[in-house]
């Protein structure tokens, strides 16, 4: 366990302090703490060998996050911390270390049917995300039909919604609700993706 929270932690160190020295460290892209996580996310299933429905879909959920995610900071300007860039940088390296207890314990998980609704969840908070971008006004009409102000800001809680139940019924799914709890605390903190 010793050698991932090493191997975690350089790889989330590497990444950040190199998208801060970019920004002359004043700020710290959101891309770049979910590309942080996803690289982890591959390392820990290549070294581990445990793939699982769980494992997989969680490395995966991370991927299409991550790509979503640069995205958006192309279509409208880049998703950056300004405040909270230490606590993320340790957040980061809490879930990313958390990676390998999702992979180690999904195995051992209750009830198997719970997991498969996380893949629901995180398609629909990826369809608002995405759907923000497109300049229509059926979009919009479809917003104000069902109450949602902030479409990136439901989309990314639903994501992070999406996370949490896909670990929910894992014998460490307290942790989980903690660690991303706290990023949605810091998103909403920062009001990131609040336009």
């Amino acid at each position: 366990m010793a050698a991932f929270v090493t191997i975690n932690s350089i790889v989330v160190i590497a990444i950040l302090v190199f998208d801060l020295y970019r920004h002359q460290f004043q700020s710290l892209h959101f891309s770049s703490v979910l590309l942080a996580i996803t690289i982890n996310g591959f390392i820990n299933l290549i070294l581990l060998g445990k793939l699982n429905f769980i494992s997989i879909f969680t490395v995966l959920m991370y991927c299409i996050w991550t790509v979503l995610q640069y995205y958006l900071n192309h279509y409208y300007h880049p998703f950056a911390l300004t405040q909270q860039k230490f606590l993320t940088g340790i957040l980061t390296i809490m879930i990313s270390i958390s990676l390998v207890v999702v992979d180690q314990t999904a195995d051992q998980s209750f009830y198997m049917s719970v997991p498969y609704l996380a893949p629901a969840i995180f398609t629909f908070g990826a369809i608002l995300l995405f759907s923000s971008t497109f300049n229509s006004g059926w979009f919009q009409q479809l917003y104000r039909r069902l109450k949602i102000k902030q479409p990136l800001l439901i989309g990314t809680l639903l994501i992070l919604i999406a996370m949490i139940v896909i670990v929910a019924l894992t014998p460490f799914w307290y942790i989980f609700i903690l660690l991303y709890g706290g990023l949605a605390f810091i998103l909403c903190v920062e009001k990131l993706f609040i336009l």
